[in-house]
C-alpha cells in the first residue's frame, strides 16, 4: 500500500513540470502572495485582528479550528512520510512531508468557517471564500512545493475537519453552559498532553515538534479566553482610530512574545526534550498574551470598553458558541 501511494503521489510530477513552465513575473508574485495565507504570519495577523477588533467569539473559534486542522495534517504528514517535489522545481523551501498539504487543508478550515460564520451578509463571501480555497491550494503547485495528490488530499480532509468543526461547535454550544466550570483547565491541560501524542516525528517518535507548538497554543490561548471571560471581558466595538490602534498595539504584544522568546529561547542550548519544553512555553504564552494581557491593556488605555457583568452570564456559553 506505501508503495502504491508513493507511485500516486509522485505520478503527478509530469503536470506538476507543466505547471512551472506557467512562471511570470507577475504570476510568480500572485501565488507568493497566496501561498502566504496559509502561513504561521498570517495566522498571527488575522485571527488576532479578528478577536481583538471583529468578533472575539468568532475568533476563539477559528483559533480552535486551526489548531484541530493542523494536529490532522501533522498526524497524516508523519504517518505517511511522503515527499515533497524535487528541489530545483521548488521557489520556496519546506522542510516538512509533503501528503496532505497544509496550506489547502487550513484554508479550506479557517476561510471556510468564517464565510459559514458570516454567510447572512451576502452570498459574494462564498465567491470570495472559494476564489482564496482554490488560488492558495494552487499556489502550492505553482510554487513547486507539492505534487497534487497533495493538494487534493488537502482540500479534502480540509472540508471534512470543516463539516465535522460545524457540528461539533453546535454540540458544544448546547453543552457549555452545562458543564462544570471547575474542570476546564484541567481539562485544557489534558487535551494538551493528548495532542502531544497524536502525531509521530521523524522515525516515528513522540511528539512531533509541530504538535508541541500546538498543544502550547491550545492551552495558553484556552486559559487565556477563559480568563477573559472572567475578568477582562472586552467588547469589540470602537472607532475606527480605537481598533486601529488596538491592531497595532496588540501586534506588537503578540510579536513581543512570538519573536522575543524565539530569539531568547533560541539561546538555549539543550536536548531535544528542553527545546520541546520552551516551544511549548513560547506558543503558550504567545496565546495567552492574545487572548488576555492585549485586551486588558487595550481597556486601561481606553482603545475598548468592557461587558456589564449582566451580559456575560454563563461565560463559557461563548468560548466556542456562536456568533450574534
Amino acid at each position: 500500500m506505501e508503495t502504491a501511494l508513493y507511485d500516486w503521489v509522485v505520478g503527478g510530477l509530469p503536470l506538476l513540470e507543466e505547471i512551472q513552465s506557467w512562471r511570470t513575473p507577475l504570476l510568480d508574485f500572485y501565488f507568493l502572495v497566496m501561498t502566504f495565507l496559509g502561513e504561521e504570519e498570517f495566522f498571527l495577523l488575522a485571527l488576532s485582528g479578528i478577536y481583538w477588533c471583529f468578533d472575539k467569539r468568532l475568533g476563539r473559534r477559528l483559533v480552535y479550528l486551526l489548531i484541530v486542522s493542523n494536529v490532522i495534517n501533522s498526524a497524516f504528514k508523519n504517518i505517511f512520510q511522503m515527499p515533497r517535489p524535487p528541489e530545483e522545481l521548488r521557489m520556496v523551501q519546506e522542510s516538512s512531508y509533503g501528503l496532505p498539504s497544509g496550506h489547502a487543508m487550513n484554508t479550506v478550515n479557517l476561510w471556510g468557517f468564517a464565510a459559514w460564520s458570516l454567510r447572512r451578509i451576502g452570498c459574494w463571501i462564498w465567491i470570495i471564500t472559494v476564489w482564496v480555497i482554490l488560488s492558495t491550494a494552487f499556489s502550492r503547485l505553482y510554487l513547486g512545493i507539492h505534487y497534487p495528490a497533495d493538494t487534493v488530499t488537502g482540500l479534502a480532509l480540509g472540508l471534512l475537519t470543516l463539516v465535522g468543526f460545524i457540528w461539533l461547535d453546535r454540540w458544544m454550544t448546547g453543552w457549555l453552559p452545562r458543564a462544570d466550570r471547575r474542570f476546564f483547565i484541567p481539562g485544557a491541560a489534558l487535551l494538551s498532553l493528548i495532542l502531544l501524542g497524536v502525531a509521530p516525528g521523524d522515525a516515528y517518535t513522540y511528539p512531533a515538534e509541530t504538535t508541541i507548538t500546538l498543544s502550547g497554543l491550545f492551552f495558553g490561548a484556552t486559559v487565556g479566553f477563559l480568563h477573559e471571560l472572567d475578568s477582562v471581558r472586552f467588547v469589540n466595538r470602537g472607532s475606527a482610530v480605537q481598533l486601529l490602534l488596538r491592531y497595532l498595539l496588540g501586534i506588537a504584544i503578540a510579536l513581543l512574545f512570538w519573536m522575543g522568546l524565539r530569539v531568547l529561547f533560541g539561546m538555549i542550548d539543550g536536548p531535544f526534550w528542553l527545546e520541546g519544553i520552551l516551544r511549548f512555553v513560547r506558543y503558550a504564552l504567545t496565546g495567552y498574551a492574545i487572548a488576555v494581557w492585549a485586551p486588558m491593556l487595550f481597556l486601561r488605555l481606553g482603545l475598548a470598553e468592557r461587558e456589564p457583568s449582566t451580559v456575560v452570564g454563563s461565560p463559557m456559553l461563548h468560548t466556542i458558541g456562536g456568533v450574534k
